[in-house]
């Protein structure tokens, strides 16, 4: 009988000690989740890109294709209105898209400073636009509209509107700032979305750099504890001029094309494959459970030098190492000259150097936008401009007419 009674006590002790361990392991939940630690997942984030070409080249199809395997869905601009309300449309080819291309996401791009209370009006022309040919194909509706902190109440009602009026199989998406993430109408923003993208990048000062990954970790885990709803983070690849006045003041910011404004002060930014590739890394070990998904800012298409090139893209998204390999090779041409020769072997796209120098030479000249500077010590070729080194590319820099050794040849940033 003591026996028995000894087990009994035994297993009401064990029993007693369950309890508590499972109401100690519920009140911290409920502490954790009240301090704004939300459970965190490290799913595998799905991949999707901006088309935002206003021309759909072969160079775009082409991108598209060889993009398949990285890629699932793609948000396509078919459209964008400037303040005054007038409209400049474009025309997808959607129906050369491979059916197993993933989802096709329509993306309508609203001045930040348009008035959009004017919502019937505005709501029929989007009803319009979707109504092109192949318009079964569109599996959502996104809006990009960098609307001012102050009207997102009204912007909330607008999409409400849109909401109801768009077919029930549309997905309607919206970008958000970061700017927005403390405004009191952001949740209604987002309770009138089914989804949202958060843009991380160049949205405060340009001069500060088009992408930090502290700050962007900061604001996606702000922005998941704002919403229950599901939502992606736009990412960039690309990079942008950026030009101030003698003031200080703000000018442009180039990035969809190339050129530069004279008189001004100019500066390139880019977004370093690096960088972005750590931040990846970092929410993929542990992120919100609502984060979904990364966008890419935009389709890497050949021609285009301000973006990454696509093997530079894909090389991030899987993860693999990110190395430069610059070679510098003397060849001769055609000519009789020697052409100094570099080439990018690794896996990224890195700048062109700022300067090359070679041993002195009577004879010599630049290429592919480098100048030549001649004195008795050495030859200097300096770039001009800005230019990458596509992963997997080569480039020459300039010829001489003497016979300079591979090592006597040198690179500075």
């Amino acid at each position: 009988m003591t026996e028995l009674r000894g087990t009994v006590m035994a297993d009401a002790k064990r029993m007693a000690m369950t309890y508590l361990i499972f109401e100690f392991a519920a009140c911290l939940g409920a502490a954790l989740l009240l301090a704004g630690c939300e459970p965190r997942v490290s799913t595998p984030l799905q991949h999707e890109a901006y088309l935002w070409q206003r021309d759909w080249t072969p160079g775009v199809k082409a991108a598209m294709r060889q993009s398949g395997h990285d890629l699932a869905g793609w948000h396509v601009l078919i459209a964008e209105s400037d303040a005054r309300g007038n409209w400049q449309t474009f025309s997808p080819a959607l129906s050369e898209v491979p059916r197993d291309a993933g989802p096709l996401t329509a993306v309508v791009r609203l001045d930040g400073t348009r008035d959009v209370s004017d919502a019937g009006t505005l709501i029929e022309h989007l009803k319009r636009l979707l109504a092109q040919p192949a318009a079964e194909r569109w599996a959502g509706l996104e809006v990009d509209y960098d609307c001012p902190s102050r009207a997102l109440s009204q912007y909330a009602a607008f999409l409400q509107q849109l909401k109801a009026a768009l077919p029930t199989r549309m997905r309607l998406s919206v970008t958000a700032l970061p700017t927005w993430i403390a405004a009191a109408g952001l949740g209604a923003v987002l309770t009138a979305a089914d989804e949202s993208v958060l843009q991380v990048h160049s949205v405060l000062d340009p001069r500060r750099g088009l992408f930090d990954g502290k700050r962007a970790a900061a604001w996606v885990a702000d922005y998941a504890r704002k919403t229950d709803r599901p939502f992606r983070v736009a990412l960039p690849d690309y990079g942008s001029r950026v030009a101030w006045d003698s003031s200080g003041h703000l000018l442009s910011v180039i990035s969809e094309q190339p050129g530069v404004q004279t008189g001004v002060d100019q500066e390139e930014l880019e977004a370093r494959p690096q960088d972005i590739a750590a931040f990846l890394r970092k929410i993929s070990l542990a992120h919100a459970r609502n984060l979904v998904g990364i966008i890419w800012f935009r389709l890497p298409v050949a021609g285009d030098q301000r973006i990454w090139s696509l093997p530079t893209l894909h090389s991030v998204i899987r993860g693999e190492p990110l190395d430069v390999q610059e070679r510098i090779s003397v060849a001769p041409d055609a000519d009789g000259a020697y052409r100094i020769v570099l080439t990018n072997s690794g896996r990224i796209d890195t700048p062109l150097p700022k300067t090359v120098t070679a041993p002195p030479c009577i004879a010599a000249d630049g290429m592919a936008d480098y100048s030549v500077r001649h004195d008795t010590a050495q030859l200097s070729f300096t770039r001009r401009e800005p230019l990458m080194l596509r992963a997997g590319q080569k480039a020459a820099i300039g010829w001489t007419r003497c016979l300079p050794k591979e090592q006597e040849i040198l690179l500075e940033d």
